[in-house]
């Protein structure tokens, strides 16, 4: 990101309970932005922990249209696809598994209790969104339960503007993407309503997709108080080539995602928030999409919930209180226990639901903000959470910086999180697979140190981090029933450094605009660890990213992003000649990816390509795409008067 951002003012008071999102005003130096990371705003030169920023301007330069993408060249972060576009991606933060990860939308929770492969399936395309936080570390105190290693949380807000924009792209193996975007202001109403399609045959057999995208957010701005209306939907249906078992590879999936919350906010000296969030996510599994009735499952899940926060400033700092009740319930034909009464498939009346399970969490939080001394700032608190089954846990936490120059701060945290079993976690079984229902919670604790140097159009940070885990749960190969099962690993330790720096305009306004570097080197060591695991051996040890942009012309600009992968262990392949698994190590890869655009007023034109070396690799024990290139033009029509 640029030392400035042009950024849309949001209101003053639209932070909410655990972390809601960056609060900005028009162009603002980047030591003065306000993120939301702990429960009230700080500048982003305050925070006492990393967080990652991708501004509106990272995503319109970038080669990336989906925000797995978006998300695959930041530090630390390791996003492992098995489909591309937007089809289906698993994130990890510092070493962690893809369920360890919480995921929301406008601070939101979005992330799926029935599997965390579907935490991404977010009904946003990339034109309508403002910026994407990302928070490394443990996060029980600022997001609640599920941020065992981190959240990420993706920003939208409506403009000041009156405008329409539209979309086409197409590619290699029959991509298309068609889009619109309209957004209207108003004294007391700010509106955007998006819309998305795309689809492609894909890069090799049983690889195609198509995708649907809506999203509406509507704030209604009052003298005394501020409403936020947001809904969205998603459904896509795709070929999954050995997404979960190499023997299989005709497998197809459907998934339809619904989204929808709803908030007030009021108050000045005392400010007060109130929301209701709803999710619903339905997901048809075929093994075998040429004899669907060999073996298909039938999922939907629906999660409900409601969020109070409360915030004050006294001669003791400032205070947060708040509270988050939360209900997530699966009916399936797989997952949870036996019922007496079947509920038919919605969107398959042939088939019906047997199974059904559910969960009710209880928390309350508090959050202390201090500054002892002019240069030190500390944050501390803690998340009391209850569930149905009565059990009970408490997290407490701290963060500290100290700016030791103007230029450089030191920080430092200790922090906690926790996970639940998802219900695939638990009840999962097919002929690859198989869950375990006995799984108990996983615990994290998390601590970080390091410093931060933040000078004119120089940007740099490095940090060292440590991550002690308990009855990590993942998938444990099982020779002797040769499935996957899940276990609880008696204990996981993730550590390890990672640094970035940012530079723009290092030679003056010339050809070169910026230039980013970034470095994580994570270890995962398990006591106790079974001969193969799904996903805690198999993590990004070394990631390298080296991102630019080119400045050609006044109206054509470049950006160019490579990136070194090492991924530490292995995945299962099948051998259809000898009826056999085998286990393959992963390899080191390159990946180079580019955006070209010309730029006008009403317009803009570009070509983008991804693996641009055309290299060979697997994620998640899939084989990812070779080179893909597309073209594009965005047309804007500006109606403000």
């Amino acid at each position: 990101m640029g030392l400035t951002y042009s950024l849309l003012t949001l209101a003053a008071c639209t932070s909410f309970a655990q972390s809601d999102s960056l609060r900005i005003d028009k162009k603002l130096e980047l030591d003065e932005i306000e993120i939301i990371s702990a429960a009230e705003p700080l500048i982003f030169s305050q925070q006492a922990r990393l967080v990652t920023l991708i501004t509106k301007q990272d995503i319109l330069l970038s080669s990336q249209s989906e925000i797995a993408g978006l998300l695959s060249f930041q530090k630390a972060i390791d996003i492992s696809s098995r489909g591309g576009f937007g089809v289906q991606s698993d994130i990890s933060i510092r070493g962690s598994s893809f369920d360890q990860v919480l995921v929301l939308l406008n601070g939101f929770p979005i992330s799926n209790a029935q599997t965390g492969h579907f935490s991404l399936n977010i009904p946003m395309i990339s034109s309508a969104i403002e910026r994407i936080e990302v928070l490394e570390g443990s996060a029980a105190r600022i997001y609640g339960t599920n941020a065992y290693a981190g959240a990420v949380n993706i920003v939208t807000h409506p403009s000041n503007d009156k405008k329409v924009q539209f979309t086409a792209q197409v590619g290699d193996n029959k991509y298309f993407n068609l889009g619109a975007f309209v957004n209207i202001a108003t004294k007391k109403n700010k509106t955007f309503l998006s819309f998305q399609k795309s689809a492609s045959d894909g890069y090799m057999e049983n690889t195609d997709f198509r995708i649907k995208n809506f999203y509406l957010q509507s704030l209604w701005l009052e003298r005394n108080y501020q409403l936020d209306l947001q809904l969205g939907f998603q459904q896509k249906d795709f070929g999954a080539n050995g997404f979960y078992s190499a023997k299989y590879p005709l497998q197809y999936e459907y998934n339809a995602a619904y989204t929808g919350n709803f908030s007030l906010l009021t108050g000045k000296r005392f400010v007060s928030k109130f929301g209701l969030f709803w999710n619903r996510h339905q997901d048809q599994w075929v093994l075998n999409r040429e004899n669907p009735a060999f073996y298909q499952n039938f999922h939907q899940l629906e999660m409900v919930g409601f969020k109070s926060n409360h915030r004050f400033s006294s001669v003791w700092g400032k205070t947060q209180i708040g509270v988050e009740l939360k209900r997530e319930a699966i009916w399936s034909t797989k997952l949870g226990k036996t019922q007496v009464e079947p509920k038919p498939v919605p969107w398959n009346a042939e088939y019906s639901f047997n199974y059904f399970a559910k969960r009710e969490n209880a928390s309350i939080f508090i959050d202390q903000q201090i500054s002892l001394l002019p240069k030190f700032y500390t944050a501390f608190g803690f998340l009391a959470n209850w569930n149905l089954d009565s059990k009970f846990y408490f997290f407490p936490g701290i963060d500290l910086s100290y700016e030791l120059t103007k230029k450089w701060k030191f920080f430092g945290s200790l922090n906690q999180g926790m996970r639940l079993p998802t219900f695939t976690d638990l009840y999962y079984s097919d002929p690859s697979n198989i869950g375990n229902p006995a799984l108990l919670a996983e615990k994290a604790t998390s601590f970080d140190i390091g410093f931060k140097m933040n000078h004119q159009q120089l940007f740099f940070d490095v940090a060292y981090f440590l991550r002690n885990g308990k009855n990590s749960i993942d998938w444990v190969w099982v020779e002797a029933i040769e499935k996957w099962q899940t276990q609880n690993i008696l204990e996981q330790n993730s550590q390890g450094f990672e640094t970035s720096i940012k530079w723009s305009n290092p030679f003056g306004k010339r050809l070169l605009r910026e230039l980013s570097v970034n470095y994580s080197f994570i270890d995962v060591r398990l006591k106790e660890a079974p001969q193969l695991t799904k996903y805690a051996s198999t993590h990004l040890k070394h990631q390298l990213n080296l991102s630019a942009v080119v400045q050609l012309s006044s109206h054509l600009k470049s950006k160019m992003e490579l990136s070194y992968r090492d991924r530490v262990g292995v995945f299962q392949s099948y051998d259809f000649e000898t009826l056999q698994y085998q286990e393959i190590a992963y390899k080191e890869v390159f990946l180079l990816n580019g955006k070209l655009s010309y730029s006008q007023s009403l317009f803009t034109v570009f070509v983008d390509g991804m693996n641009l070396l055309n290299s060979h690799y697997f994620e998640n024990g899939v084989m990812q795409a070779g080179r893909w290139v597309k073209g594009g033009l965005i047309f804007n029509l500006n109606l403000t008067n």
